[in-house]
This record gives C-alpha cells, sequence and structure tokens, in this order.
C-alpha cells in the first residue's frame, strides 16, 4: 500500500496496485476537475517491486518538475 499526498490541497489518497487518474469519472480512480487535466490524464501501478507512473495525457505530466515521456512507466521514489 502507498499512500499520495498532494502537498498543496493537503488531500491524501490511498493507491490501488494500478491507480488512474484524469477527468472522466467513469475510467478514473482519483477525478481531477483542474482545466488542463486529460480524461485519463496518468496511471500509477505497483510493478511488484516499485511505484511506478505513466503519462496518457495531451498536455503532460510533471515528475519531479521534470516532463515524463509519454506511455512509458517512470519509477516513483518516496517523495516524488
Amino acid at each position: 500500500m502507498a499512500i499520495l499526498r498532494n502537498l498543496s490541497s493537503g488531500r491524501s489518497i490511498v493507491l490501488r496496485p494500478l491507480h488512474t487518474f484524469g477527468r472522466h469519472p467513469d475510467s478514473c480512480r482519483t477525478v481531477l476537475q483542474e482545466a488542463d487535466v486529460s480524461k485519463l490524464h496518468a496511471i500509477v501501478r505497483w510493478s511488484g517491486m516499485r511505484w511506478e507512473v505513466a503519462d496518457q495525457s495531451r498536455n503532460g505530466t510533471l515528475l519531479n518538475n521534470d516532463r515524463l515521456q509519454p506511455a512509458h512507466w517512470h519509477g516513483l521514489a518516496e517523495g516524488s
């Protein structure tokens, strides 16, 4: 189990082994209403060894202020 904390809002989310983020409530576990969020924006998964994130959006996703390469899995370190 992992907990994702949004430092700006103070919101905490318990991550599922495969967790989706975006605007579309039917396809996303966590719904985000911001205008620059895509219907399916990003996926976070547990690979069995580490947590990973993949950008699925048109607008891009940042991890530690670096833009992720779309549709590729990137490892998440604690505090990312």
